[in-house]
């Protein structure tokens, strides 16, 4: 069951600015789901980071690219990241 004061998929998505807004106005304390609602002014968020998969697999590309062999990647570590 999804908690009451949520808000969450595509509308909040377009809601952002709105919802940033109005958790400011009333003093709510907030923490977003995705680093774009702190672009837009949130105060913080908690959630996976969505471009660093991108910065990695082009890294894989470039790689293979240059000749190495796709077997021979290497697994890569997992790191905490946080926005500031």
């Amino acid at each position: 069951m999804e908690h009451p004061n949520r808000v969450s998929g595509a509308q909040s998505s377009a809601y952002r600015e709105l919802i940033i807004t109005l958790a400011a106005r009333h003093r709510l304390p907030t923490a977003y789901p995705l680093r774009f609602f702190v672009t837009a002014g949130g105060p913080l968020s908690y959630g996976p980071d969505t471009i660093e998969p991108y910065r990695r697999a082009a890294g894989y590309v470039d790689r293979i690219l240059k000749g190495e062999k796709p077997g021979n990647h290497t697994s890569q570590k997992h790191h905490l990241t946080s926005d500031q």
